[in-house]
């Protein structure tokens, strides 16, 4: 049953308004409906879009949440920009004051407003750290010092962010990813009928993730006669959906890449299931993806670039390859190998399950949302 608490997300991604639903992220939409379950009012603050963005796949009832919009303007050109993040701001210390528990998404100027005011204030709030905040030097900025040191809890997103941060906050996990799926609900036989010539991408379709790159390394490799498929699985705006569908025409490899755009949990298990190389050459500066610990746990061989939340994880030529960012001739050099070697494909496919298992192990909540709730002091029974 709900108590009379109030809690706050803000997210640093943009959301869309329809008629009678709020769209974010579907997890997102999930740990909304979860944390309803607990609390009598819900709100997000975050800035509205009314582009199409088809990564943006989770509905909330829009009577279920009260929306607070931080900006004036389409948040798609360098003045509006500012003007946004100005109102933002100002306008966010009157929303905070209204709810007891905030929750916040960093990286992102947003959430350094949040949390500062939040600090000032004296107002509880998490932190999720999905994203690198170092400067270009490795550095911690002071301003997100300042709000590291008063948060009541941090989630983030691999192993080494939680060493990074621990120095700031006694309450520093590692999150249970936001994913529906863990290891256990895997079933490795499924497995014997992949391609071993079937690459998988999964992520949102802007150019950081590297998804173009791929497509120019299976041009490369498919201009040596090596054939190799591709799955794309994730969406992204108009344009960006454009953008690929010209490359593949450019490349000539329309017949080789297939664009599945966002996928149910089910479609998205069963191209996993189908493939044997996982590629995702992101040069965004994120954290530890889901969809690293998605492939894993469905012993893909894994082809990536080092980002700040692999560190000592992720271990080259072990459990990965890790490949040069913006580079798709030695993306096609990294592909061929793995392409080559068949034994070598499966030991770090192999190294990569077993790595999951072993994080999945160690967690002692049972969800994300679970472990919000255990550093908020709420009541666990009923939450799945």
């Amino acid at each position: 049953m709900s108590n009379d608490k109030s809690f706050l997300l803000i997210p640093n991604h943009s959301m869309a308004i329809e008629s009678n639903s709020v769209i974010i992220e579907s997890a997102e939409a999930d740990m909304l409906e979860k944390l309803g379950e607990k609390y009598g009012s819900l709100g997000i603050a975050a800035f509205e879009t009314h582009a199409s963005i088809t990564s943006l796949s989770g509905v909330v009832d829009k009577s279920k949440l009260k929306l607070h919009l931080l900006n004036s303007f389409e948040h798609d050109s360098g003045w509006r920009k500012v003007v946004n993040y100005f109102r933002a701001a100002l306008t966010l210390p009157f929303i905070l004051v209204k709810y007891d528990v905030v929750y916040i998404f960093c990286p992102g100027y947003n959430a350094l407003f949040a949390s500062l005011w939040s600090r000032l204030l004296g107002k509880p709030y998490g932190l999720y750290i999905r994203g690198t905040w170092l400067n270009n030097k490795g550095k911690t900025a002071f301003w997100w010092r300042s709000a590291f040191k008063r948060a009541l809890f941090m989630i983030v997103t691999g192993e080494s962010f939680k060493r990074r941060l621990q120095v700031y906050c006694n309450n520093v996990v590692n999150e249970v990813p936001l994913t529906a799926l863990t290891p256990s609900e895997v079933d490795l036989s499924d497995l014997s009928e992949r391609s071993y010539s079937r690459l998988i991408f999964v992520g949102r379709l802007n150019e950081s993730k590297g998804v173009r790159d791929v497509i120019r390394a299976v041009a490369q490799l498919g201009g040596e006669g090596i054939n190799i498929e591709l799955l794309i699985a994730g969406g992204g705006t108009e344009d960006e959906i454009l953008i690929l569908n010209k490359l593949r025409a450019e490349l000539e490899v329309e017949d080789n890449v297939r664009l599945l755009g966002h996928v149910t949990p089910n479609e998205l298990g069963e191209a996993y299931k189908s493939s044997s190389i996982f590629v995702f050459p992101s040069y965004y500066a994120e954290g530890f993806p889901r969809v690293l610990y998605e492939a894993m746990m469905y012993s893909t061989a894994i082809v990536t670039c080092e980002m700040p939340g692999t560190e000592g994880f992720l271990i080259d030529g072990e459990n990965c390859v890790y490949t040069p960012p913006a580079d798709p001739q030695s993306l096609a050099d990294n592909l061929r190998q793995l392409l080559n070697d068949k034994s070598f494909m499966l030991k770090i496919a192999g190294n990569a399950r077993k790595d999951v298992e072993r994080v999945y192990e160690s967690f002692v909540d049972q969800s994300h949302t679970h472990q919000i709730l255990r550093f908020i002091d709420v009541p666990l029974v009923n939450v799945n």
